[in-house]
């Protein structure tokens, strides 16, 4: 396993690269507690970071399940709901879709 820019990458059975999100071993998942005064930009800014690593990645399908739960883990220990997060992932997949769209 090669650890590099945040991403673990390895070869499966058939030789192909497989990549996963790389965290050090201190994470302690904490980030703005929902329950903050901070601007709502600013509490969501870390799932925002997180959804955008894991849905850019080139992310086996398991993988890309694992880091989804991981961050609503996250989300739930900090005191937000797992729906958040999955509003963020719909949010993400559509500004995607539009870019692509327009690039193309």
């Amino acid at each position: 396993i090669i650890t590099f820019l945040g991403r673990e990458s390895d070869q499966d059975i058939e030789g192909r690269l497989e990549f996963d999100v790389h965290r050090k071993p201190k994470n302690t998942q904490r980030c703005i507690p929902a329950s903050s005064c901070h601007p709502g930009q600013h509490k969501l800014a870390a799932f925002h970071s997180m959804i955008h690593r894991a849905c850019n990645l080139p992310l086996a399908e398991e993988s890309l399940r694992r880091e989804l739960n991981y961050i609503k883990d996250t989300a739930v220990v900090n005191g937000y709901s797992e729906d958040m997060v999955e509003r963020l992932c719909q949010k993400h997949s559509t500004q995607r879709r539009l870019r692509e769209a327009i690039q193309h």
